[in-house]
């Protein structure tokens, strides 16, 4: 068939009779049927879109013979006078199939085959006078032939069950009302008495009865939360959420609100706001004030009903605090005394450095120096707070303190100090030296005002830097590297898309930018997909300094992986079970590392500035990448914190005392793919840091032995002393270029 044409079916009458009383009851919207005219022998549909294109299905018919309308009256006995005498006398129009337009059919209302033993008048509409059709009653358990007469409360009163003026359902709301809706509500269910199931009858709503506190307003009988707030009316009228009682808190239920305006006492908060933060939603500002028009009652917005310097509405909107609570954040300094501070009320450690805002402000945690809370270091010396505090120096004092001690295995490190030329030196204590060289255009340098030392690296998105191998063979005997940390300082310039800062393409391992978010980026096993792990957004902002970490260490099944923004851990820690596709073996020894640029696609070009760049082949701990970043924020370069030894362990066989001589020492350890050399040191006092024990005169540079080492400390003991020895691997010497 072409889209146009029509699909035309035959019916025989038998057929047509036993279906089209159903399209008439559900009528054309619902059947999508169009009669053309009553008494002719062609009907057709619309289409299922609706489109009033009444061609699309036409059913043509003989009619059947003595019934025009096939309404299932014969013509003889539809006689068209309008008066009902007898079912071959019904009055009825022999041409209308529902004579008197009430949704039901001639014989259906003759001869009650609808599931009602009760007979309706087929020329009336409403049999009973009672201004409710009949359809209608029928169809919502009222009888259409009684007008109230039966059960009424009085000869003539018709308020009988069925009429007009009944109550069928008994909620208080007459029949005739809920048929027609009142007061500009819609019409309810005369059969149920709560017809929107909110606790309330229909007549309790309509009449208002149990609005008492709110002029008996009526409610919406239909809408079970008249004014849209959250509460149904039943609760509101109840007072069930409100914790106030008439200005007293009770813990509810209190006094009632309107269930008709969504904020009862007009003073701007919603009643749902005020039941959440616990003020009284029935209270304005003018309850208590403290003068005639101040307005500044305890549960207005201008109010403060925890007294603790803010305003309701400041701790709502401003500040996000609690107004019932003094000390939103639990720190003991009250709300409005932080925000004098410049502390964040609702945030216990505003600079997140440990050590609560109170804590700082009032050196109540043992020690006698106060801090600033909302710096994690108050004097700027490149220690946290906390750090002094544990220290026993002045957070507050830039000449007292004592830099920390980070250990690990610093491979490559790039200080970016040379302020001019095309190459940037590794100075790493550990590994060859790998220095950076250009790799599209000459880099820029900045000397005004670096973060950390003499100058920072400037990129400006077509510019970038390669090392030839920035981890290399840095595990244990010249292995490829087990475990590493990379890390840098970033300041970008301008907004990024997604830019390498510092990786490698080969195997896919490395910092990048993701628009406002840093991306860590690990290899993955062969044949997966690397995964990219990105801090939050907002965390890469233009125009500030900002510390990026990541470390990765494995054990050839088991691996873990973290990283930081500006020291601290900026998603989950990862391991094998999280993320089992990433790599347990690092493999890209040998292979190009890329500064400024992720070349795998153009316009991958880092535009921003770069400092202190550094490789460790260990998996840092938490507690030093926040050293580190705390440090470098205060302009104190990484390789002033390294320790002086790698930090793999040794092993150590053996230790005697008075061999081969008396009062000798003699160690012996493990030295297999160590440094080349060690130095032994020692001290009376384990309080002392080992990094400050007196080497041992001869032990500066004890040769690597092979498999193993051993060296005698002549001397060592005497009597009544006591003496602390340890043994050091020395750095590899580094030849800068």
């Amino acid at each position: 068939m072409g889209e146009d044409d029509a699909l035309v079916i035959t019916l025989d009458t038998a057929a047509l009779q036993a279906i089209l009383p159903q399209w008439i009851e559900d009528g054309p919207e619902n059947a999508g049927l169009i009669i053309q005219s009553a008494g002719t022998s062609q009907l057709s549909f619309d289409s299922l879109e609706g489109d009033g294109n009444a061609a699309e299905l036409t059913l043509n018919f003989e009619p059947a013979p003595g019934d025009r309308d096939y309404d299932g009256l014969l013509d003889s006995a539809e006689t068209n006078t309008e008066v009902y005498i007898s079912p071959s006398n019904t009055g009825t129009d022999p041409d209308l199939y529902d004579t008197d337009g009430d949704g039901l059919s001639d014989k259906d209302e003759i001869d009650t085959t609808i599931g009602s033993s009760i007979f309706t008048d087929p020329n009336l509409e409403d049999t009973d006078g009672d201004f409710m059709a009949d359809k209608y009653e029928l169809n919502n358990g009222l009888d259409p032939s009684d007008d109230g007469t039966v059960g009424e409360s009085s000869p003539g009163a018709k308020d009988g069950p069925n009429g007009a003026d009944g109550d069928l359902d008994g909620d208080g709301a007459s029949n005739i009302d809920e048929h027609d809706g009142i007061l500009g509500y819609d019409p309810t269910d005369p059969t149920d008495p709560d017809s929107d199931d909110d606790g309330l009858t229909d007549g309790e709503e309509l009449s208002g009865s149990e609005n008492s506190a709110y002029f008996n307003d009526p409610t919406d009988p239909n809408a079970p939360d008249s004014d849209g707030d959250g509460f149904s009316d039943h609760d509101e009228v109840l007072g069930t959420f409100n914790i106030w009682n008439a200005g007293v808190e009770t813990g509810g239920p209190g006094s009632p609100t309107d269930p008709n305006s969504d904020d009862s006492d007009g003073d701007g908060f919603p009643d749902a706001l005020e039941i959440e933060k616990g003020l009284d939603p029935t209270a304005d500002g003018s309850v208590g004030e403290s003068s005639p028009g101040a307005d500044d009652g305890p549960h207005g917005p201008l109010g403060d009903l925890d007294n603790d310097g803010l305003n309701n509405g400041e701790e709502i909107d401003n500040y996000l605090t609690d107004p019932r609570n003094p000390d939103s954040d639990d720190d003991d300094l009250l709300d409005g005394a932080e925000i004098d501070a410049g502390t964040d009320p609702a945030d216990p450690d505003s600079d997140k450095d440990g050590l609560t805002d109170g804590d700082e402000l009032n050196a109540s945690i043992g020690s006698a120096f106060l801090s600033d809370p909302i710096k994690r270091d108050s004097d700027n010396d490149g220690v946290s707070d906390p750090r002094e505090i544990a220290d026993g120096t002045d957070p507050s004092d830039a000449n007292s303190v004592v830099l920390p001690t980070v250990i690990g295995d610093l491979v490559s490190y790039y200080s970016f100090d040379e302020g001019i030329g095309t190459t940037a030196a590794d100075t790493a204590p550990l590994g060859t030296p790998e220095n950076a060289t250009t790799n599209q255009n000459a880099v820029g340098w900045v000397t005004n005002n670096p973060l950390i030392g003499a100058s920072s690296l400037d990129l400006t998105g077509n510019t970038s830097m390669q090392v030839a191998d920035a981890l290399g063979t840095a595990g244990p005997g010249g292995t490829p590297a087990t475990a590493f940390t990379l890390m840098a300082w970033v300041n970008m310039d301008n907004a990024p898309g997604y830019d390498g800062i510092f990786q490698t393409r080969d195997e896919n391992w490395g910092l990048n930018v993701n628009g406002t978010a840093f991306d860590f980026r690990f290899d993955h096993d062969p044949g997966g997909t690397s995964v990219g792990l990105d801090s939050a957004n907002g965390t890469s902002v233009v125009g500030q300094w900002i510390h990026i970490a990541m470390s990765w260490e494995s054990d050839g099944t088991n691996m873990t992986g973290k990283y930081y923004v500006d020291g601290q851990l900026a998603g989950p820690v990862i391991d094998q079970t999280t993320h089992p596709a990433i790599a347990k073996v690092y493999t890209a020894t040998g292979q190009l590392w890329n500064i400024g640029d992720d070349p795998v696609a153009s316009n991958r070009e880092l535009d921003a500035q770069l400092d202190d760049l550094a490789v460790f082949a260990t998996a840092l701990s938490e507690e030093d990448v926040q050293l580190i970043a705390d440090a470098g924020r205060a302009g104190i370069p990484v390789l002033s914190l390294v320790e002086a030894v790698s930090s793999d362990e040794i092993t150590i066989i053996s230790t005697e005392t008075d061999s081969p001589n008396p009062s000798d020492f003699t160690i012996t350890w493990v030295s297999s793919g160590l440094a080349p050399t060690f130095k032994v040191v020692s001290s009376t006092d384990l309080a002392t840091p080992v990094s400050e024990w007196a080497t041992v005169p001869g032990a500066t540079a004890i040769a690597n032995g092979g498999a193993t080492t051993s060296y005698t400390v002549a001397g060592a003991t005497t009597a009544n002393s006591r003496q602390f020895f340890a043994l050091l691997k020395n750095k590899i010497p580094t030849a800068c270029a």
